[in-house]
This record gives structure tokens, sequence and C-alpha cells, in this order.
């Protein structure tokens, strides 16, 4: 199928309602741009908006004995969607119609090769990355501003994602179409990656397994145009597509549009960029900087030569933060990953999410030669990992120190107990698992679900007029629509869903209170503002709004739940 087949007037209008519905719930944060004006245009104002049917307004949960509400935003997309198919089919003469029918033929002559299109350069936004005592650190997120950038973005990524999916090898879990993966017709996420985790420890229980982790540094800003133009090209002669001149243009328009060097590090400098993006007065002094590569490490390893680098160096980095930048990531690491993929061998599990992998065999021999056949295939397509650092450099005797969690690359170390290169647990995609199959929630992430409520507290607290519905949302769960009467029928899917690998044991146990108990701290401080808003008696952060409740009545890790388990002091649990 061509692009321009592939391309129909349903595609363009799912892409503009997604757009229309995520500037609807940002619209109260910010002042309206252009492109919230050129959607108003093109859609429908809230007042036409016809309401679904409502037995479309209800999940349909096999698990589940009663209605549950689908997501806000997802209502807000079906039931824009539904009114702009009804006015089309009924009601042209609707302002809007005629602009959102010539709109949608700009977009399909763009897509056919009848109009010229280049993607315009992203503004480049700062996010927090890391703190040192004089400076801040930010990664770089690339936006593209304009209303046609955006569309034929996504419209590349989803022609693509659809025409290479046969193309990569099953394990890149990552930014996948539904695809069948070991039998199961799903999209894959790094829940899949403990699932067979999970699998490959129960088939090896009674042999000696052996790890090797692996992270590349600076991912998607060291990457190179060329080499991803050449892989992009070989995987679109391998597919047999026919009248791709217009995809191909688009795709080197994109990579094109960015580059690290003239469009991130030459604003280290400009004081102006700076200033416009706010910071906590404690901190202003601080310098404010995007880190890249160090130059002379990559000459060290042999990726590049001195005249290789001043000649490359404008052509290196991609767009970080967008819907194509993923895909592209997935066509180069493919390549990348032939090195291991490439010869079957049962007694291996090899995973990648991302730019993350974990390689697994019962050989130590095998494991070690395997990460060498990958750091070479990673040298030969200019990319370069973080520096190996053996597993015994984080050990006192048998006890792993704290700074093991940070090393990202860890050469072949065996899993379980012992003094040495050897490791009870393993952490990969936010989870960590022991060599006796028990799996816990990753440090890290645990505290992101910490700041999550820190940050549901303040938005809380910063209320002047509180009402029953906004304090309602310090429940976190009250998004599901879980209230007083109907928690113990409604199957919540914040939790379960997010740590569904969890099994039952005293680590997820002392975790799952964990987020209670700072929960419930954090409420008792809101007291005056519940109480503004018109609640007394009526209202109290028990099983309702609990993550323990939710996660033991949803039956993880068998029948018996959490009871009958001793919990240890949460900070016993990371050594």
């Amino acid at each position: 199928m061509s692009f321009e087949e592939f391309v129909s007037d349903d595609r363009i209008i799912t892409i503009l309602c997604r757009e229309k519905c995520k500037r609807m719930r940002r619209s109260k944060r910010r002042e309206p741009q252009n492109l919230d004006e050129e959607l108003r245009l093109l859609m429908p104002s809230r007042r036409e908006w016809i309401r679904i049917n409502r037995s479309k307004r209800f999940l349909r949960d096999p698990l589940s004995s009663s209605k549950q509400h689908i997501p806000a935003s997802v209502l807000h997309l079906k039931t824009l969607k539904y009114t702009i198919r009804k006015h089309r089919k009924s009601n042209p003469a609707k302002p809007y119609i005629p602009t959102l029918n010539s709109y949608i033929g700009h977009i399909m002559d763009i897509c056919s090769g009848k109009e010229d299109f280049s993607f315009s350069k992203p503004s480049v936004i700062p996010k927090f990355k890391s703190e040192k005592d004089d400076e801040i650190i930010y990664r770089p997120i690339s936006k593209y501003d304009t209303l046609d950038d955006k569309v034929m973005l996504s419209l590349t990524n989803q022609y693509l994602s659809h025409l290479f999916d046969s193309c990569l090898h099953e394990e890149i879990l990552s930014y996948r179409i539904r695809r069948n993966y070991r039998g199961e017709k799903k999209i894959t996420s790094q829940h899949d990656a403990i699932r067979s985790v999970k699998y490959y420890l129960s088939l090896h229980k009674d042999r000696e397994i052996y790890v090797a982790e692996c992270d590349i540094r600076k991912f998607f800003d060291i990457l190179n145009h060329n080499i991803i133009k050449r892989e992009f090209e070989t995987l679109l002669k391998k597919t047999g597509a026919e009248g791709t001149d217009v995809i191909k243009k688009l795709f080197n328009s994109y990579i094109d549009s960015y580059s690290y060097s003239g469009d991130v590090l030459q604003k280290n400098p400009d004081r102006a960029y700076w200033n416009r993006h706010r910071v906590s007065l404690n901190k202003m002094n601080k310098t404010r900087k995007f880190d890249w590569v160090d130059p002379e490490s990559f000459v060290e390893n042999s990726v590049y030569s001195k005249k290789e680098w001043e000649n490359e160096r404008d052509s290196i980095g991609t767009p970080q933060g967008g819907a194509l930048s993923l895909l592209v990531s997935n066509i180069l690491m493919n390549a990348v990953d032939q090195a291991i993929v490439s010869e079957p061998d049962p007694e291996r599990l090899f995973l990648r999410f991302g730019d993350d992998i974990l390689l697994m065999h019962t050989s130590r021999q095998n494991c070690e030669e395997l990460v060498r056949r990958y750091t070479e295939s990673l040298l030969a397509h200019k990319l370069l990992n973080h520096p190996f650092r053996p597993v015994s450099e984080f050990k006192d005797d048998e006890k792993t120190k704290r700074e093991f969690w940070d090393n990202k690359s860890k050469p072949v170390y065996r899993w379980g107990r012992g003094a040495g290169d050897a490791s009870h647990w393993i952490g990969f995609v936010g989870y960590e698992l022991s060599r006796d199959g028990e799996v816990r929630i990753r440090k890290s992430t645990l505290a992101g679900q910490f700041s999550k409520i820190n940050r549901a507290y303040h938005q809380v607290r910063r209320l002047k007029d509180p009402d029953r519905k906004s304090v309602m949302r310090f429940g976190e769960l009250a998004a599901e629509k879980l209230d007083f009467k109907n928690y113990s029928l409604v199957r919540s899917k914040l939790f379960c869903d997010t740590f569904r690998e969890l099994n039952v044991n005293r680590y997820s146990l002392t975790q799952v209170k964990a987020l209670d108990r700072y929960r419930n701290k954090k409420f008792r401080r809101l007291r005056e503002q519940f109480r503004k808003a018109g609640f007394r008696s009526d209202f109290y952060l028990g099983k309702p709004f609990s993550f323990y409740y939710h996660f033991n009545k949803a039956g993880q890790g068998g029948k018996g739940g959490f009871s009958g388990l001793l919990a240890p002091p949460l900070a016993s649990l990371y050594p």
C-alpha cells in the first residue's frame, strides 16, 4: 500500500481531534496560541458536540461486574469524532465543515506529492535531567509548532510503523503497533519484557543464569543522519513497497530539520533563551545548560576520526519527544541487534526496550561473546554504550551497594546470591526481579509515584475556592469515577495495570503500603481544603482510594493476596 492510499479522511480527522482534545486539557494553564485558533476554525464549538450513546461511555471489561466510565480524555475524543462525522454527513452547512474539508484536501495533496512540503525547525524545550553543585543539566525536548507539521508527523509515523513492523525483530518491545507476540495479538510493553524474564527463569530455574545490561550514551543526541537514512532505505527495499518517493522525502526532511550542535548546543550561552524558562530563585545563580557527548571519547573508541567528527557533527542528533523519533530508534536499533538475533539460540534471552537491553544466557562464555559482538555492532553504527563496570565494584562481600542501581551498563555477571560478580536482583524497565522470582518496583520508579502524589497534593493545596470535584483529584483513583458505593465492584486500572507484573512478596507489600501511608499523610494536611469543599464526615481515604486494597482485590500474584505477609521497613529493601 502506498502512502497516498494509506491516508484517509478519517485518519486526518482523528489526528486533528486528538490535538484539539489535548489542547483543551491544557487551555487553563496557558495563553491561547496560533494553533488554537487554527483548530477552532476546523472543529465544532463545545456547545455543538453531540453526546455519544450511553453504552459507549463505559468500559467493556470482562473482569469487572459493574459499569465503569471510560476516562474523560477518551470520552472527549470519541464525542468530537462522532460529532464531526454526523455533521459532515447530515449537516454540511455548518460553518466549520468547508474549512475542515479544504484542510483535509490540502493534507491529501501533500501525501500524493501534488503540494511541496518539508518540516520546519522544531522549538527546543529544556526538561530537567540532573543537578550538580553549580549547574543544572537539561534534556532537549523538540516540539513542532505548526499544525501541518503535527499532522504530517503523525501520518508519516503511522504509515511507516505499519510498513516496517514485519521487518523488525520480535524482541523489540517498545513503540510497536498491535501485532502477534508469542501467541497473543497485542501492543507490546515493558510488562511483556518482565513476563519474558519470568518465563525464562522458570525454564532454567535449576541452572546458572548469566546476565548483561547495556545502555547507550546520549542515544537520541548522537544518532548519525547518514546511517539512519541508510537503514531506512534498507528496510524500505525489504518491504517491496511501491510509490515511495513522497515518504522518502518526508522522512529525510524530518531528519534534516534538526541537529544537536546546530539547534541545541548553541542555546547554552543564550541568556535570553534560559530567561524564558522559569527556575526557582535559589537556583538562579546556577549555570543551566544542555549536555552533550565528549568528542574525545568517540575518537578514542574509534567511533569517529577527528576529521569525520568535524565533518559530520552538524548531522548528528535527532529530535527527541515527537512521534516519529521513537520509530527512528527502532529502525536503527533493529540493524544493531542483528549481531545477536540473527542466529537462533534457545539458551539465550535478548530483550530491548528503547535503548536499554537485557541479555541472559546459561553459559558465561557465550554471554560474553554476545556482549562483545553487540558492542562492535554499536561502534559500527556510530553509537557508544555507557562504560561497563564490573558488578564486583559494587559489592561488599555478598551485600550489593546502592551504586549498583545507578550503573547503566554491566558486563556479564551471575544472577544469584554470592560475592564477586553476582547479584540476587536485576533491574529492567521499572521493575526489579530476584533469582527466587520475586518482583518489586524499582526504587526510581517508586519515587516517581511518590512525586505524583505530591504534585496532586500541591494542586489541591493551591486552590483558592475548592469544590468537591477539584479536591477529589487528590484521591488519584478518582479519575476512574470511583466513589464510596462502587469501589468494591470497579476494577481500578491506575495501579493494578501500571504494575501488573508485581507478584505477592514482602517487598511489593511494603512498597504498596508505603504509597498509601504517604498519600494519607498528605491528605491529613488538606483537611481544611476538604472542609471548604463541603466534605465533613462523608469523605475518607480508606478502601475506595487505597492502592493496597485495589491491588489486593485484583488478585495480583494469586488467591492469597497480601494477607499473612510480614513487611520489613521500606529503607531495608534497598541496601
